[in-house]
């Protein structure tokens, strides 16, 4: 005895966005909030070999940081990245 499934074919149109992404692609812009911006990274000259930088924060600052890195459409790495390059600038 041999089974058979049919399945459904494919739509011919993408489906309309949910309430969630419609929400998504606007920014936030509902509750006041200016869109987000993603600022383009400077082209570097050459390749940077990245290494694996762990450090160990209090769960309340990394809250603090991750929060106010959203607020402003950064990443948290990025962030930190230019606090060392302050701090240790290339001679």
């Amino acid at each position: 005895m041999s089974k058979k499934v049919a399945f459904k074919p494919k739509p011919a149109t993408t489906p309309a966005p949910t309430a969630a992404e419609a929400w998504v692609d606007q920014g936030g812009q509902t509750e006041g909030r200016a869109p987000l911006t993603v600022v383009p990274e400077a082209p570097e000259d050459k390749p940077r070999k990245m290494v694996r930088f762990t450090l160990d924060v209090d769960a309340e600052l990394h809250s603090r940081m991750k929060v106010a890195c959203a607020m402003k459409g950064e990443k948290m790495s990025d962030v930190l990245r230019a606090v060392l390059m302050k701090e240790f600038p290339a001679e």
